[in-house]
């Protein structure tokens, strides 16, 4: 095992400190201790700084929190002015002015019938639709992870008060990432970041995802263009979902809910949805009795292109995962939104325990919902909304010469969203054995070169902030062009320039 790169500098070098002290998420650390990491010092707008003064822009959006950019005036003045009045104070037996409004506009904002139009169009529904939830109650947590902890307990909860002879089943996509909270874990299917904790976790049944690039129905060849648009198939992964309910009726053990990132699979590898795929799901689940956790930790807050990712579809979840975005990036926060039936189920006499008993310290946290609301006014703009339509295109014509790259196997965008494959073979999407790291490797060369982002296996990510220019967006898909002819031109293990 190499030794840990000697310090060139003070003990209190932040870099000497951080490779002498902090255990990274998601990190091997053993590669992390080879080389001095970037200490981020300061940011403004897409742009971050380092200790030694160097720039990046943030292609990542800060792993896809921040939408408005660093340092945004309106939202550090809504911090700053909370901050004069009270930081924190306890959600368990009391309440906060704050948090109170936001959940009053986070309601308001997600109802179906009110979303605003989105800036792709809407699927037009197969079949007459049945009447769709409405979302009233808010319950405040910490980060993703967290509220899809509490959207799968209240509906565990909910199932055993409603109909106490049911079991609750979940069922969710192939490859799906919902956090990792032990229930979060539990209710994915992602054997890169879950299988060591297998013993941990209890059993959900799975359904192959939408990912037409790799998927076995696809007839169509691989072709320079998004596979879901050149795709020949029949709706295969719909009817996997109605056989996989069916069956699960036929053993007696129906599905009571179906969880999914709607419109984008995130840490799945950024697999994209075709067009129509969650609504003719929903009209299955809603046939038999299925409930829907819409997991939009990452897709929500405009960027696949409207509010609620959902929304697109015309479909209306029954627990609502929100996190990531809903501070703008600045603050750890999250929410979980449910329907007035669900929360009926929970009020009783003090002796019937019906008391949802779950909870965060920081639940409700005044400076997080001062971050929130005025992030949602911000977004509510029409110059917002504009602005990010315009961004939809200009990322879009930046990321059209990337295909005449040979190791782009497919280039998937979803609004503001946009995962880059790479493939050791086009004709046959032949991948690269991860052992090779070639997305690691893309994202170094990346950053030697000032523009900052993640892979997630062979998979380059890009997520945009909101306010970048176009000049910036063209920088990025051109560093990310120069990156992977770089690492193309070298093998594994051959040393950086």
């Amino acid at each position: 095992m190499p030794s840990p790169r000697k310090p060139h500098s003070l003990s209190n070098d932040p870099a000497h400190l951080d490779q002498q002290y902090v255990w990274h998420p998601f990190t091997q650390m053993r590669d992390w201790l080879k080389e001095e990491p970037i200490v981020i010092r300061a940011g403004r707008g897409a742009v971050l700084t380092d200790h030694r003064g160097r720039r990046y822009l943030d292609a990542n959006a800060s792993i896809w929190t921040n939408l408005h950019g660093h340092n945004h005036p309106q939202i550090n003045r809504a911090i700053e002015g909370q901050l004069k009045r009270i930081s924190h104070s306890s959600a368990l037996g009391l309440a906060n002015e704050p948090a109170a409004q936001l959940a009053e506009q986070l309601v308001k904002r997600v109802s179906l019938a009110r979303s605003p139009q989105p800036s792709r169009p809407t699927t037009t529904p197969l079949a007459p639709r049945r009447r769709q939830p409405v979302l009233k109650k808010v319950f405040f947590s910490d980060d993703g992870s967290t509220a899809m902890e509490a959207a799968l307990k209240l509906h565990h909860q909910f199932i055993h008060r409603t109909r106490p002879q049911t079991t609750a089943r979940y069922l969710s996509l192939e490859n799906s990432y919902h956090g990792d909270t032990v229930g979060a874990m539990s209710l994915s299917h992602s054997p890169l970041f879950h299988k060591p904790f297998q013993t941990i976790r209890f059993s959900v049944d799975r359904v192959m995802a939408p990912y037409c690039y790799r998927c076995p129905f696809n007839r169509a060849q691989p072709s320079r263009g998004d596979a879901r648009h050149y795709r020949q198939c029949q709706w295969e992964c719909v009817d996997q979902i109605e056989q996989t309910v069916l069956r699960a009726k036929t053993r007696k053990k129906p599905f009571t809910a179906f969880i999914i990132e709607p419109l984008i699979q995130g840490a799945a590898g950024m697999i994209a949805h075709p067009r129509g795929y969650l609504a003719r799901a929903e009209a299955i689940l809603r046939r038999h009795g299925i409930q829907i956790i819409a997991d939009e930790v990452l897709t929500g807050f405009g960027r696949t292109g409207s509010l609620i990712a959902a929304h697109q579809e015309g479909v209306q979840p029954d627990f609502l995962a929100l996190a990531k975005g809903l501070t703008g990036g600045y603050l750890p926060m999250a929410a979980t939104l449910t329907t007035q039936k669900v929360f009926d189920s929970f009020l009783g006499p003090y002796d019937s325990f019906r008391t949802f008993f779950h909870g965060h310290s920081f639940t409700g946290n005044q400076l997080g919902s001062a971050a929130a609301l005025a992030n949602l006014r911000i977004l509510g703009t029409k110059q917002s909304l504009a602005r990010r339509t315009k961004l939809e295109a200009w990322f879009e014509q930046a990321l059209e010469p990337l295909w005449r790259l040979p190791l782009v196997g497919d280039i998937r965008r979803v609004g503001l969203v946009a995962g880059i494959e790479l493939v050791q073979d086009r004709p046959t999407r032949s991948p690269f054995p991860l052992k090779n790291q070639v997305g690691i490797r893309v994202c170094q060369a990346m950053a030697r070169r000032g523009v900052l982002t993640r892979s997630i296996g062979n998979v380059i990510t890009i997520l945009l902030i909101y306010t970048m220019t176009r000049k910036q967006v063209n920088r990025i898909t051109q560093t990310l062009a120069d990156a992977i002819e770089e690492v193309s031109s070298r093998p594994p293990g051959a040393e950086d320039s």
